[in-house]
């Protein structure tokens, strides 16, 4: 492919809203905002944020801070915009202040695994812990 001067381009026909972009996905133009531009180029495995610390109930409660990962498949940005305090002995609701275990109850001397998760028809994201074992295992909805 050979070089194109800058001044060679042609310019733009229309100017885009406001913190919108023009892309091509799969041979379909369409617009998509700035912060959208990240699920295209942040790269699998993008973790930001999301710390953890204990919460009133320092043996049971864990706080996740705001923060933001890719999604297991590398497509998409999976954001929490806001700290979320879940109770690992407690079965998973939605919400803070809610249980955040998938299944069974809490076990002494288990390993769990914390996953951010999103709800794609209501976009709506939050936390759940689980063991290896049983982590295909999501909320209903």
């Amino acid at each position: 492919m050979a070089d194109t001067k800058i001044s060679a381009l042609s310019a733009a026909t229309a100017v885009a809203a406001a913190n919108e972009l023009a892309i091509n996905e799969a041979g379909t133009s369409k617009k998509i905002t700035a912060e959208q531009l990240k699920d295209y180029i942040a790269p699998r495995g993008y973790l930001w944020g999301l710390t953890m610390s204990l919460a009133a109930d320092p043996a049971n409660d864990i706080t996740v801070a705001a923060g933001e990962a890719k999604d297991e498949a590398g497509a998409r940005m999976i954001v929490l915009a806001a700290p979320i305090t879940k109770r690992i002995d407690a079965g998973w609701a939605v919400g803070t202040d809610q249980g955040g275990l998938n299944t069974g109850a809490v076990a002494n001397t288990t390993w769990y695994e914390v996953h951010l998760i999103k709800r794609v028809d209501t976009g709506v994201v939050d936390v759940m812990f689980t063991t290896t074992a049983n982590r295909a295992t999501l909320p209903a909805n």
